[in-house]
């Protein structure tokens, strides 16, 4: 009975280890076991990792065609962002103040379009250039 059980044992440690991969486990920074990485570690891949960026910008800008559309852009951003202020006004004049949280809630509205004012600023520029 002994005998039996010590193999049965020794049978489910194998099976562990034959279907459960101890080699794919990373360490640290090494990525995770979905990441695809060579024998030299993750900066190995750096030049692929840029190649492939290379071609999406490429992908876009070719589907974009700033240079073509840009005052069509310029004018979308702009009426974008004309449409934020517009709301952020409506939202303060519309603010039920005698709630207990009302000038928490329009000041954390008025930061989170604030960021997308920025983001948008920031977009004019990059089609400015382009």
């Amino acid at each position: 009975m002994n005998l039996l059980l010590f193999l049965g044992i020794l049978l489910a440690i194998y099976l562990v280890f034959k279907y459960y991969n101890f080699g794919s486990v990373k360490e640290g920074l090494e990525g995770d076991s979905t990441t695809t990485t060579s024998t030299n570690g993750i900066a190995s891949n750096a030049q692929t990792y840029d190649n492939t960026l290379q071609q999406k910008n490429n992908t876009f800008k070719d589907t974009l065609n700033i240079a073509t559309y840009r005052q069509n852009y310029e004018d979308i951003i702009l009426h974008l962002d004309e449409l934020i202020q517009y709301n952020l006004l409506n939202n303060i004049l519309t603010t039920d103040m005698s709630k207990e949280n009302a000038i928490t809630t329009t000041a954390y509205y008025l930061s989170y379009h604030s960021g997308a004012r920025t983001a948008l600023n920031n977009l004019l520029k990059f089609v400015d250039k382009k």
